[in-house]
């Protein structure tokens, strides 16, 4: 736009150049259009539609124009931008706020679980006096996590992170050892078949067999062995250590 006057000793000549049309396509790292996005250049604000888009007509044509984007749960962006008339593109790619996964490991009794070992994303976290361990700085998504703790079953799930801290409540359950003794009622007796919960074993010359990190429960027992009578039950499991001593009638 040229605007001109003459006046009674000269004349004034102004030329006025539009601002470009700059149009602002905002997406997350997966490609996909984020709204609501609030785009401030030249002190005016303006908000991204639902396919991440917005037009602006606040920049100077052909120079640096400075520019921030925000919007809850995402960094915070700053950067420059050259537009040239009539219209140009500035393509922005915003980043979550990474977030905490909080773990809280507890007993079947709801007693903390002390020093248990998380690993999430290959990083190691102990749980403290109150059970409780937290992996820091976890981008959005879901992380494959496994729990180890001494006389308790081994725990694995996944947690999913999304844009805010996450606390996940985790239940571990007892193992123990489960020592059988069988015997006739005075000498130890041999090769004794043991079954506990589907599983076999069989005795040694001292007549004994253990069955090594059973879950904490009842399960039903089968001794036999030729020659005498065949015995069964079920045993309560609890605990580190758990002894069934049977005595098998010929």
């Amino acid at each position: 736009f040229i605007y001109s006057k003459q006046e009674m000793f000269g004349s004034i000549s102004l030329q006025l150049e539009p601002n470009p049309e700059l149009i602002v396509e905002v997406t997350n790292h997966q490609g996909f259009p984020v709204s609501e996005v609030q785009f401030s250049i030249n002190g005016y604000n303006l908000l991204t539609n639902q396919q991440g888009k917005l037009t602006c007509n606040a920049a100077k044509n052909g120079t640096l124009n400075s520019y921030t984007v925000s919007k809850q749960g995402f960094h915070t962006i700053t950067g420059m931008v050259t537009p040239h008339f009539p219209s140009d593109t500035l393509k922005i790619v915003m980043e979550y706020d990474l977030a905490d996964a909080i773990f809280i490991v507890t007993n079947t009794n709801k007693d903390p679980v002390i020093g248990a070992t998380i690993t999430i994303d290959g990083e190691l976290i102990y749980s403290d006096s109150a059970g409780i361990a937290t992996a820091m700085d976890l981008a959005n998504g879901n992380h494959s996590y496994q729990i180890n703790a001494s006389g308790y079953e081994e725990k694995t799930g996944v947690i999913a992170i999304n844009e805010a801290d996450t606390s996940l409540s985790i239940e571990l359950v007892t193992v123990g050892l489960v020592t059988c003794i069988i015997t006739d009622g005075f000498m130890p007796l041999q090769d004794a078949v043991v079954e506990l919960n589907g599983l076999v074993q069989h005795t040694n010359m001292s007549g004994r067999t253990q069955f090594a990190s059973v879950v904490e429960g009842s399960y039903p027992w089968r001794i036999t062995i030729p020659g005498y009578f065949e015995a069964t039950g079920i045993i309560s499991v609890f605990g580190d250590t758990t002894q069934l001593e049977v005595k098998l009638s010929p």
